[in-house]
């Protein structure tokens, strides 16, 4: 039922789904404690991307002619090489692994497949709102511990105890 009702709205969830999951992605960027969700929206942004491609091989490569993209390119080889001559090549790869292929380069390249077919305004809202949603989010979240902590008789700004707040 769900297929068909998809086939039948020529694929116009796309923009809907692919703004979702941008948002999703950078509205839960900077929460803690929420891990398997971010890898949850990380993959299906993947899949989705997978999806899209093969859909339509030939729209995506004028995406990846511009200059941030070679930047992107080389600083990978550049980080490639020096993984190369690492006298500890596990750990550096592990580093490589966690920070650059998960958190520059998969990004650089999904995003851009996602959100392709926007207009720079539509980006920047998605951007701008994510961003305050997550904010908010934070803020609430730390709001909630302050006042846990202050109900057990913990002060806020006087002690130590909160440090690891924003």
């Amino acid at each position: 039922m769900l297929t068909t009702s998809l086939t039948l709205n020529k694929e116009k969830w796309k923009p809907i789904w692919n703004k979702a999951l941008v948002f999703l992605f950078v509205a839960t960027y900077f929460l803690d404690g929420i891990t398997r969700y971010k890898h949850l929206i990380i993959i299906l942004m993947v899949i989705t991307a997978i999806y899209q491609v093969s859909r339509s091989p030939k729209s995506f490569p004028p995406l990846f002619k511009n200059s941030v993209f070679y930047s992107v390119a080389v600083l990978s080889l550049i980080l490639v090489y020096s993984i190369l001559i690492s006298p500890d090549m596990k750990e550096s790869f592990k580093e490589f692994e966690n920070t650059v292929l998960e958190g520059f380069l998969l990004y650089t390249l999904l995003i851009p497949v996602l959100l392709k077919d926007e207009t720079k305004e539509t980006v920047a809202k998605i951007v701008l709102f994510s961003f305050l949603t997550s904010l908010g989010l934070r803020c609430l979240a730390e709001s909630i511990l302050y006042i846990e902590d202050y109900n057990k008789g913990i002060m806020p700004f006087i002690s130590y105890a909160h440090r690891h707040m924003s």
